[in-house]
């Protein structure tokens, strides 16, 4: 019987509750889940070190892992001058492991031509749950996908990534 496993690599840290409480999601919607942590305190002043990470690590795992990437270095400035994030969820389907990541930039130059079936995610209707995503949403779409739901099944279609 094959392990369902997912991956963690995120920029949170590791002095508070967020792999803690995106990790017991995962293990009350998943049975028998292996949850392997890449890396929660990286330097990640830009994407270049996340995009090892998910070029070397993620593709070191089996085939049919989940990979949850919550790397928010797409911060921008609005009218007000303080910085808001604005996430843009996808799901995309390379050399048969599933990527869930809210910036498309960071897929585009971690992954590569063989990427295809990229589906744009909903956001969460309360607004709350959109500031973390890995719990409100890719949790729930790891679980779909570990449970045999195919990407076609899930969000909609997006625009490929351009590399």
């Amino acid at each position: 019987m094959k392990v369902p496993i997912v991956t963690l690599t995120t920029d949170w840290g590791d002095r508070d509750y967020f792999a803690a409480r995106v990790k017991g999601r995962l293990y009350s919607l998943i049975p028998d889940v292996h949850v392997v942590d890449l890396s929660h305190s990286q330097d990640w002043s830009s994407t270049a070190v996340a995009s090892k990470i998910i070029q070397f690590g993620c593709f070191s795992f089996p085939q049919g892992t989940v990979h949850i990437i919550d790397f928010c270095e797409d911060l921008t400035m609005r009218g007000t001058g303080s910085r808001t994030y604005r996430p843009e969820p996808l799901l995309a389907e390379c050399k048969g492991h599933f990527f869930l990541c809210c910036n498309r930039r960071l897929l585009e130059v971690s992954l590569d031509a063989e990427c295809d079936n990229i589906r744009a995610l909903p956001l969460p209707q309360d607004g709350l749950s959109e500031t973390f995503l890995a719990h409100s949403l890719f949790c729930d779409v790891a679980a779909k996908l570990l449970s045999g739901i195919q990407p076609s099944e899930i969000g909609e279609a997006a625009a490929p990534l351009v590399f």
